[in-house]
């Protein structure tokens, strides 16, 4: 019998990122789907900066 195998794989890493892109500021007189467009915009630009797919900024 075999020994069981106890770990886990990896993914490949992207070798390429997506180009540096700022978050959208949000202000008062933003409609409610302006503020809530820019609100998922900053949610999506952040987990790809926190996830390494995002360039640095120059």
């Amino acid at each position: 019998m075999e020994p069981q195998r106890v770990g886990f794989e990896s993914t490949p890493t992207r070798s390429s990122k997506v180009r540096y892109v700022p978050l959208q500021r949000i202000t008062k007189e933003m409609s409610a789907s302006e503020k809530k467009g820019a609100e998922i915009w900053n949610e999506m630009v952040t987990w790809i900066k926190d996830h390494g797919g995002m360039e640095d900024k120059d």
